[in-house]
């Protein structure tokens, strides 16, 4: 269809009006029309697509923008289109290929052109444009001053760029962060990340420099430990991070066992800490911590059994209410598992466990109903009461029956 350069066409109100003529086209009409319409350029791609389908390939070229001809992706991409193209041309299976070799998640674009040669035949070209990518990685360091930081250290223990990887600029800036943040929980919080890209002699491959300043690390200004029903001062000579010491987050992880620690001698088992608040002030480079939390019950845990006991570190090491300070439902259940396997370890193979709770003064239901104390039921409703001044037991009853004994071993084979 063609419109000659002095005929103006306009739409108003639905209607494809040809101005100066006058004349007016239906709704119906002009919905036909659009229909011819696509049906001819439909016509036209089909016919320009037939001179091609199921034709013999002849040759399949692959041209990888940026790189040597003698690349070995020339031939691996050039086998991937082979086996998903077979020996005669296919549109559908044109998309195929381009599908293909885009799931290897190293192309940026890819062109496809196809042409007949003299016989009759077709040959195709591939031009592909392969992303960048990172051939070399290298971190520069900066000066700093307190706990020591290598390049080992940024590159072994950080999900760092390594050589091959495909970049981008989201890439760069994604692992320049996660530098910055493993820099500042070890209390960097002045640190400085920068990164570089220098094209190499492939266009598509750049080495990548990450310039890395950790400057002075932030001290501590004050701890206060404030646990809500706990009498006695926590020394902060005990703990890594007293005031004046350099500030990390491991060490500060450190301390809250630490204060756990000291909170489990007095038999404050499950106690209650709050997430701990640490403030920076940026003009003195020093951190200002405050944990708080309550103490929780005093718990007493016992395992009853009238042979084979065990001690106090077995039972940390066993028992989940003991080691992480929990009195969660499925920390006693589970403490009750490992009690079986334990002693089903030592040739009690028919041990059975059972746990049973006490509280004092005794808990109530929804209804203010005392639950009674010495049962499992009671175990169910530990971890979701408010226990603050308690007393509570958690007794392992253990039932051992008979031992088996190993005997005789036999080892048959050729």
């Amino acid at each position: 269809m063609q419109v000659g350069k002095n005929s103006r066409v306009g739409i108003s109100r639905g209607h494809l009006r040809f101005k100066g003529r006058g004349h007016c086209l239906a709704p119906t009409f002009l919905r036909v029309l659009c229909i011819s319409l696509f049906a001819c350029a439909g016509v036209l791609t089909a016919k320009a697509q037939n001179q091609y389908e199921k034709r013999r390939i002849a040759a399949i070229d692959i041209v990888i923008l940026g790189a040597d001809t003698t690349s070995p992706l020339i031939e691996q991409y050039r086998l991937t289109v082979r086996n998903v193209l077979g020996t005669t041309y296919s549109t559908p299976r044109i998309r195929d290929a381009i599908a293909t070799l885009y799931q290897t998640k190293r192309i940026d674009t890819i062109t496809v052109a196809a042409s007949l040669d003299v016989v009759g035949d077709v040959d195709l070209r591939f031009t592909i444009k392969p992303k960048t990518q990172a051939q070399r990685v290298s971190i520069e360091l900066g000066p700093s001053e307190g706990d020591s930081v290598s390049e080992e250290d940024l590159l072994f223990k950080l999900n760092v760029l390594t050589p091959g990887t495909v970049i981008t600029e989201q890439t760069l800036r994604n692992n320049a962060d996660e530098i910055l943040d493993y820099l500042r929980d070890r209390g960097f919080y002045k640190s400085t990340v920068t990164y570089e890209r220098r094209p190499l002699q492939n266009e598509n491959e750049v080495g990548v420099t990450f310039r890395v300043t950790p400057n002075t690390q932030a001290r501590v200004e004050s701890f206060v430990v404030n646990m809500q029903g706990y009498t006695k001062p926590i020394p902060l000579d005990s703990l890594k991070l007293e005031p004046g010491k350099v500030y990390s987050r491991d060490r500060l992880l450190t301390d809250i066992a630490r204060v756990r620690d000291l909170l489990r001698k007095d038999d404050f088992i499950a106690p209650d800490l709050d997430e701990p608040r640490v403030t920076y002030d940026g003009d003195k480079n020093t951190i200002a911590i405050v944990l708080t939390g309550r103490v929780g019950p005093t718990v007493e845990i016992a395992v009853d059994t009238e042979t084979q006991k065990i001690g106090s570190g077995t039972q940390t090491r066993l028992l989940p209410v003991k080691r992480d300070g929990t009195l969660d439902y499925a920390a006693i259940v589970e403490g009750e598992r490992r009690l079986e396997n334990y002693y089903q370890e030592q040739g009690y193979f028919f041990a059975s466990v059972t746990p049973v709770c006490s509280v004092s003064p005794p808990l109530t239901d929804t209804e203010n109903a005392p639950i009674a104390n010495d049962t499992g039921f009671l175990c169910q409703f530990l971890g979701g009461e408010d226990l603050m001044g308690r007393e509570v037991q958690v007794r392992y009853l253990v039932e051992l029956d008979r031992r088996l004994r190993l005997t005789e071993i036999r080892v048959r084979g050729t």
